[in-house]
């Protein structure tokens, strides 16, 4: 078997959006894969959404963009983003947990290329300001962070987490960040009406 084709990119994430319909771009909840610099085997990870999506009859239906974006204007920059798009009522605890191990294997072996091994976990202050940039920028609310009230936070040692709970006007968010050592983060965020 011939060795991947790696890509680089300053900026990889993949985000699964929970929707109520095709049409829609943001649900309530999304499932945000954020993962460090360094390089990765696009078509690697291709095969690991799908087969974290499963398949067969529980293989829900989906949407999946890709995009590719290079900044080269006084600095240089390429960034990564696949998003996907499935229906709400379909995202089985299953698909949750096959991107979960998505996310931990692409780290790790990022990291490894990178050669970092003795990176900890996601401090507070870290995870605090991630959660508040995933929610303003996901559900596009054109607003400082900052605007953000912190209602409550729990944190997770046993599973390298944080949970932050957020208010700002008629919205209540909660963004859950799990197996966040290293470079990367896993994180769900939801939006409920308060």
């Amino acid at each position: 078997m011939a060795d991947a084709e790696l890509e680089y990119a300053d900026d990889f994430r993949v985000t699964v959006n929970l929707v109520e319909d095709s049409s829609e771009t943001v649900g309530d909840e999304a499932w945000i894969l954020q993962f460090p610099s360094g390089t990765f085997d696009h078509a690697g990870v291709r095969r690991a959404i799908s087969d974290a999506l499963g398949w067969g009859p529980a293989r829900p239906p989906f949407i999946l963009t890709d995009t590719h974006h290079i900044h080269s204007w006084g600095a240089f920059a390429e960034s990564e983003q696949i998003v996907i798009a499935i229906p709400a009522g379909l995202a089985s605890d299953a698909i949750y947990d096959g991107f979960r191990r998505l996310f931990r294997s692409t780290r790790e072996r990022i990291q490894r290329g990178r050669g970092l091994w003795d990176v900890g976990p996601l401090g507070r202050e870290e995870a605090f300001q991630r959660a508040r940039w995933h929610v303003a920028d996901h559900y596009e609310l054109g607003i400082d962070p900052d605007a953000l009230m912190l209602v409550s936070e729990e944190e997770h040692p046993e599973e390298a987490g944080w949970t932050f709970y957020f208010e700002h006007e008629s919205s209540a968010y909660a963004v859950d960040f799990r197996d966040s050592v290293g470079l990367g983060a896993f994180a769900r965020i939801r939006r409920t009406a308060v």
